[in-house]
């Protein structure tokens, strides 16, 4: 069931990059940042989708449940902590990605820990921009993390 579903929004996603200069995104670099980490957060939710516990899924059909009922209230609360865990493993991987392409223009911290750091022998604006990114990172990580265990329910 779910993995049909997820599908033509994979393939739509992969094929998008080419089509997303006409964005509102301020450059190509974000959109397709963007574009890629989507398609990302889509597989990485089909795949915790696919891991539900089909005993779950067998007993609410026994009892009648409804397909957009067994969706809602089986599916997605035994998947949430997947689908929490990958939004946070994107999440960090678009700061990361941004912060590469500041680096070679787009704007954003990494432009400026380049521009004003690297290229002015500043390091300590280079080492503040550096901080920030990790504690950046890590404030995502941990509170994505702690959110995936306190929406376990296993």
């Amino acid at each position: 069931m779910t993995e049909l579903s997820a599908l033509p929004v994979q393939h739509t996603l992969d094929i998008a990059p080419p089509l997303l200069p006409a964005t509102v995104l301020r450059n190509d670099a974000e959109a397709l940042a963007a574009a890629q980490e989507l398609a990302a957060l889509v597989r990485i939710a089909e795949v915790s989708l696919r891991e539900v516990d089909h005993g779950l899924i067998e007993a609410a059909q026994a009892m009648g449940c409804r397909r957009w009922h067994i969706v809602w209230h089986v599916l997605l609360p035994e998947a949430l902590p997947g689908i929490v865990g990958g939004f946070t493993i994107t999440l960090v991987t678009m700061i990361n990605s941004s912060a590469m392409a500041g680096a070679i223009g787009a704007g954003g911290l990494g432009d400026i820990a380049y521009r004003y750091g690297y290229q002015r022998f500043d390091t300590q604006v280079m080492l503040t921009v550096i901080v920030l990114l990790v504690v950046l990172v890590a404030v995502i990580q941990l509170g994505g993390d702690r959110l995936a265990v306190r929406l376990n329910k296993r």
